[in-house]
């Protein structure tokens, strides 16, 4: 129960777990349009930007950190870049979309001063299909796709591309509890979903839900029958807190952001297939379904989250038949928080 309780687990957790691996941050769709666009974000005290090149396509990342007196960059979630230049509000530092330092005010013939030493901060970049992700680390362990291709490549096998498809909507939900039970909730290997998803287990073979558990990912599949979810439906988890669920011509991405130990985000960002994108009465009833299964998840999960505030609740059981995903994050922060502290003691 330590874990979801105490306030240093989430100091621990942002070097441990949120610092070296790979992280969602948005998708190709928010970087559309002409010229240079950008989309911006901050994960745990950590504020970034994303940039596209409007000349090449390239994509890279920076923190959102001007260099002169660490004053934010870019305020909007998402834009377009003037000619070229990311201009400091505080002082009309400029830098160019690669992160160069391109003007810096009233700074020229001062001695010891290379603009080059000044760019923005790079922060590791990569995407798997419309997705973007970020690493912080200076030297991630594994590129994005030796640490995740396989789980999206299950999706698709499962349930259909995750490519090609049209955004619909964004949605987000704040919820009163650690941002592990959420994880821990969706990772019961369907457990709960007879005894708090009416809606969702009477279209659902819970027979034939099964799990599959892997390093850095697990999948969890069920056979579906309904328009929304089609004839089957694939859950798949990217540690350490990114869904991507795949079922009918839908897909929605579920990106798991900490607020505080007892305070989450999460963000949803909903998919579908062109044929169907237009049609709006479709639309707007599947997400009221989605919408709904996300009350209840928020319900169950503050009711934990009390639970395990209450004293009475240490460690309890996992039920072999369907937490294994479960289990097997718990196995990986773990993993995680271990060398993190053996880090620590070393210095």
């Amino acid at each position: 129960a330590e874990w979801y309780r105490d306030e240093s687990m989430l100091n621990l957790e942002k070097e441990s777990v949120f610092g070296g691996n790979w992280l969602h941050v948005g998708h190709l769709g928010q970087l559309s349009g002409e010229g240079d666009r950008y989309l911006t974000g901050c994960f745990l005290g950590r504020p970034y930007i994303v940039v596209k090149s409007g000349d090449t396509g390239e994509i890279k990342s920076f923190y959102n950190v001007c260099s002169h007196h660490a004053m934010q960059l870019l305020k909007e979630d998402k834009g377009s870049i003037k000619n070229g230049r990311i201009v400091c509000p505080y002082h009309g530092w400029q830098y160019s979309c690669d992160g160069r330092l391109a003007k810096a005010t009233a700074m020229k013939g001062m001695e010891d001063f290379k603009a080059r030493d000044y760019g923005l901060k790079p922060i590791h970049v990569e995407t798997l299909g419309p997705l973007i992700f970020l690493n912080f680390s200076d030297t991630p362990n594994s590129s994005l796709d030796e640490f995740g291709s396989d789980m999206f490549s299950s999706v698709k096998k499962r349930s259909g591309p995750i490519d090609d498809l049209v955004f619909v909507r964004r949605r987000t939900y704040n919820l009163d509890c650690n941002w592990k039970v959420f994880v821990d909730n969706y990772l019961d290997g369907g457990y709960h979903v007879p005894y708090a998803h009416e809606g969702l287990s009477e279209n659902m073979s819970m027979e034939s839900y099964h799990n599959e558990c892997h390093r850095n990912w697990s999948l969890q599949y069920a056979e579906t029958e309904s328009e929304r979810l089609g004839a089957g439906a694939a859950y798949g988890f990217l540690y350490p807190n990114f869904m991507v669920n795949r079922y009918g011509p839908w897909m929605d991405t579920n990106t798991v952001v900490p607020l505080g130990i007892k305070k989450t985000q999460i963000i949803y960002d909903y998919f579908l297939e062109k044929p169907r994108s237009e049609d709006n009465e479709f639309i707007e009833k599947s997400l009221e379904a989605s919408h709904q299964v996300q009350l209840e998840d928020e319900e169950l999960c503050a009711g934990v989250q009390m639970g395990l505030e209450s004293g009475a609740y240490d460690v309890g059981r996992y039920v072999p038949r369907f937490e294994e995903p479960m289990y097997s994050f718990h196995c990986r922060l773990h993993e995680d928080f271990s060398k993190r502290l053996d880090h620590m003691g070393a210095e």
